[in-house]
C-alpha cells in the first residue's frame, strides 16, 4: 500500500515543487534585461 501510495505522491510532490522554483526564479529576475538573465544561466 506504501508504494502505490508514493506512485501517485511523487509526482504530484514533484510538480509542485518544480512550479515553485520555476515561479520564484521568474520572480527573482521579473526585471532583469534578458540578455543578462541569459549570461547568468549560461555560465549555470
Amino acid at each position: 500500500m506504501k508504494t502505490v501510495a508514493f506512485i501517485f505522491i511523487s509526482p504530484l510532490l514533484g510538480f509542485v515543487l518544480g512550479s515553485f522554483f520555476m515561479l520564484t526564479i521568474s520572480w527573482i529576475y521579473f526585471r532583469t534585461p534578458p540578455s543578462k538573465v541569459d549570461r547568468r544561466f549560461r555560465r549555470l
